[in-house]
């Protein structure tokens, strides 16, 4: 049954048709000139937009029952109070083996 179906499939392939199968790669676009910022705006380069510091968290027991209790219980809210992402919290929560009811 399943050869059958290949056979089939085979037998319907652009190739039989007399249809040219070659792939095409689409034109590559035009290589764009270097940014210069208008005079008197900042620059808006790719590298500019980047300059990230990662910080550590340092966040307490005591910092994250407050955040907690602060938000209703709600760890996302916490989270963001403490200026940290949701899963960060959530190391931390592991690293000081905490639990919800724990809080």
């Amino acid at each position: 049954a399943f050869a059958e179906w290949v056979k089939e499939r085979q037998d319907f392939s652009p190739g039989d048709w007399g249809v040219a199968t070659e792939v095409r790669s689409p034109a590559a676009p035009p290589v764009m000139g270097t940014y210069e910022p208008a005079p008197g705006l900042p620059d808006i380069t790719a590298a500019s937009r980047i300059r990230r510091t990662t910080q550590p968290a340092n966040l307490s027991v005591e910092r994250i029952r407050r955040a907690y209790h602060k938000a209703g219980g709600n760890l996302a809210e916490a989270s963001r109070q403490l200026g940290v992402h949701r899963a960060t919290l959530y190391r931390y929560l592991r690293k000081f083996g905490i639990s919800r009811e724990g809080l």
